[in-house]
């Protein structure tokens, strides 16, 4: 039975952008680990469903590192100088796929329960759900077809319009939930407020641009590449990266809140001060009892510890 073989082989356009993938998602897996040892030990009393889902994501990523090790290891030494090896992928290329979509299914799905928990609509938070399942969906189907056609060259040709539509979606899924949140930000923000709020609502939006947009980037880049260069992996080294860029961005924006937590109190601590600044300027001076005042003052400071769980009220009930 004769083989359908691909198009002529380059090793530049092969092996090249599958190296390249996997050295990038390998080095972000690490920066991810440090993140959610930083966040175990920077939030203890954080909600227990969302420790759950930090060690959630974290699984998965890790599943998913397993699957791009082996994957690389067999394309890359196993199969090392053998064109034909590609007529058939590893098996573990299937559940890479797999991890991936849980990665950003489940934190889309974050971003939108965040979004409902400060905007409470049901009718904007119903319409991004399907959104985000629809992605889901179709880049379940994208995996599907790679059972059906394991030639990883023919299924770049032949399905780079369903890898596009799939990158499409969910980029309109993400930028849907970051602007929305934005929106509903910025409206609190012009409600008014003390200037602390105005800081912490303004770094909230930046945060949302951020994760909301850094994935976006990768998919992009993902679509563009599969639909110009449909004879090379150049998209599956945009494909590899976009998880790590969904899960960094989820524990960059959870440790972010170290920040807020600083920043709220560096402010209690100047209100505190000027506060008990202009009492003792509009109290009299007291002598001690039983003996005659020198005419000196005498300075009195005072120290008041405060102890604020407010970036735990931006995230866990959504109050600002």
């Amino acid at each position: 039975m004769a083989v359908e073989n691909p198009l002529p082989f380059s090793p530049d356009l092969i092996f090249g952008p599958f190296t390249i993938g996997f050295n990038a998602a390998s080095i972000l897996f690490g920066v991810l680990t440090v993140q959610y040892y930083l966040y175990h030990i920077s939030f203890p009393k954080d909600s227990s469903w969302i420790k759950c889902l930090a060690l959630l994501i974290w699984l998965f990523e890790l599943g998913h590192q397993i699957s791009i090790s082996h994957s690389a290891y067999v394309i890359m030494i196993t199969n090392y100088g053998s064109p034909r090896a590609l007529l058939s992928c590893p098996k573990s290329i299937h559940s890479l796929s797999i991890f991936a979509c849980a990665v950003s299914f489940t934190v889309r799905g974050f971003y939108i329960y965040r979004l409902w928990k400060f905007h409470r609509s049901w009718v904007l938070v119903i319409f991004l759900s399907l959104l985000s399942c629809a992605s889901t969906g179709l880049y379940m189907y994208t995996t599907i077809l790679g059972f059906i056609q394991p030639n990883l060259l023919l299924y770049g040709q032949r399905y780079s319009r369903f890898i596009i539509s799939s990158g499409v979606l969910s980029a309109c899924a993400d930028v849907s939930v970051t602007f929305c949140m934005c929106m509903v930000l910025f409206k609190r923000k012009q409600h008014g407020g003390v200037e602390l709020t105005r800081s912490i609502l303004d770094r909230l939006i930046l945060w949302s641009l951020e994760s909301g947009l850094f994935p976006t980037i990768f998919i992009i880049g993902m679509a563009v590449s599969s639909g110009i260069s449909k004879d090379s992996f150049i998209w599956i080294a945009f494909w590899l990266v976009t998880c790590r860029a969904y899960s960094n961005s989820f524990f960059a924006m959870l440790n972010g809140r170290v920040f807020l937590r600083n920043l709220n109190a560096n402010s209690l601590a100047v209100h505190t001060f000027d506060h008990i600044q202009s009492d003792l300027r509009s109290q009299p001076h007291v002598s001690l009892p039983g003996r005659h005042s020198s005419g000196r003052d005498i300075e009195m400071s005072k120290v008041i510890h405060v102890q604020s769980d407010f970036e735990q009220d931006v995230y866990n009930n959504g109050k600002v």
